[in-house]
């Protein structure tokens, strides 16, 4: 019989603590996502998100990894250009992890093994909305920006964020059982998608996972070119 390998996970009070309304202010993606769509709407999504705020780098934004169960596995810190909501990728990508960043301090991590052991296992991004009712369509996206975008822009799915190209594996998406999937793939990576969409319905017939094609279809060559998705089209269209 197989072991059920275990994760740590660290201590709510750690998410709580990075959702001060008054550190929002500072933050730079809340700051893009109000001048797009206003501060109301903004904090409305950093609520539902638990969008936190860290002092890593100024400005900085932490997308906490909440599971169905409530448990927090990290959270992915980046650095978002407040007047374009671009990440910031210069002199260096701006990307780290809380549980690292902890460590690094020698903080105590809510976990039954040594903090030098740090059992990652990440969730999606989003996963925590999942408690409830099974007949909303979940949309999955692979940046936390767009999955954060659309709960705004189209409320009637549950947005998720897969956190990247590679973050579609059977065991991470068994959440997802008896639920209807719809994912958006970045333009370029609808092929890969629609193959992990494919191994997916084999693995969790409960489910049903499609893969949404507009991008692909509709990409200028320049969001060709930059592997655009369509929260990078909703901005452009705002000319931001």
């Amino acid at each position: 019989m197989p072991v059920k390998k275990m994760f740590s996970h660290l201590p709510v009070s750690l998410v709580n603590e990075s959702m001060r309304q008054s550190a929002y202010a500072h933050n730079h993606f809340i700051c893009f996502l109000a001048q797009l769509f206003g501060w109301e709407a903004a904090l409305q999504a950093a609520e539902r998100y638990n969008i936190g705020s860290s002092k890593h780098w100024h400005g900085a934004t932490v997308f906490w990894q909440v599971d169905v169960n409530g448990l927090v596995r990290t959270g992915k810190v980046m650095l978002y250009n407040p007047n374009t909501g671009k990440r910031v990728k210069q002199p260096f990508n701006h990307i780290a992890w809380v549980h690292s960043l902890m460590r690094n301090v020698n903080k105590n991590l809510e976990m039954e093994h040594p903090k030098s052991e740090f059992h990652l296992k990440q969730c999606f991004f989003g996963e925590h909305l999942l408690g409830g009712d099974t007949s909303a369509m979940v949309g999955i996206t692979e940046s936390e920006k767009t999955a954060v975008m659309a709960s705004i822009m189209m409320p009637g799915f549950i947005w998720l964020a897969a956190g990247s190209l590679h973050g579609l594996d059977e065991d991470k998406c068994r959440v997802l059982k008896n639920r209807r999937v719809m994912l958006f793939p970045d333009v370029g990576a609808h092929s890969y998608w629609t193959q992990c969409a494919r191994f997916l319905n084999l693995k969790i017939p409960s489910a049903t996972f499609t893969v949404h094609d507009e991008m692909e279809r509709t990409a200028t060559d320049e969001e060709r070119e930059n592997g655009a998705d369509m929260g990078d089209r909703w901005v452009g269209e705002r000319g931001v």
